[in-house]
């Protein structure tokens, strides 16, 4: 089950983890994604040199022969209320860029969204439903093109 928000040692843990770049997605919600879009390829979470599993010339694919155009970013802010997945995020002129992954909220009122978008708009800063700034974070790893 997916955690919009939370107070205590649990969703402090939980905001840590979108920080290091671990993203945890809810029933249904990594199947609809390519592992490149949830960032599998930069955090060295799937082999393009061995093993066999289901998708993988799409996937191997998309690797040698293309780009990805969606990724996953983190962005915080204080929001008025918790995101929702599949809510969206708009850029500073109102566009939506961005769609919610996970949104956890941590022990001093601070949401941390994990949203697919594309990838130049990864690093930007965006606006949450209510109009609320939203500031890009930085993951352990890269996420924009080379």
């Amino acid at each position: 089950r997916l955690e919009a928000a939370g107070t205590g040692a649990e969703a402090d843990w939980r905001a840590r983890e979108l920080r290091r770049g671990l993203l945890r997605l809810g029933e249904g919600q990594a199947e609809a994604q390519l592992p490149q879009a949830l960032n599998y390829d930069r955090a060295g979470l799937v082999s393009f040199r061995k093993g066999c599993y289901t998708g993988q010339e799409v996937v191997a694919r998309l690797h040698y022969r293309g780009r990805a155009k969606k990724r996953w970013g983190l962005w915080q802010g204080r929001l008025a209320a918790a995101a929702v997945p599949g809510e969206k995020l708009a850029d500073a002129d109102g566009n939506a860029c961005a769609e919610v992954l996970r949104c956890v909220g941590d022990s001093t009122g601070t949401s941390w969204l994990a949203a697919l978008a594309r990838v130049e708009d990864i690093g930007r800063p965006l606006r949450g439903a209510a109009g609320e700034a939203l500031e890009p974070c930085a993951l352990p790893y890269p996420v924009t093109e080379d």
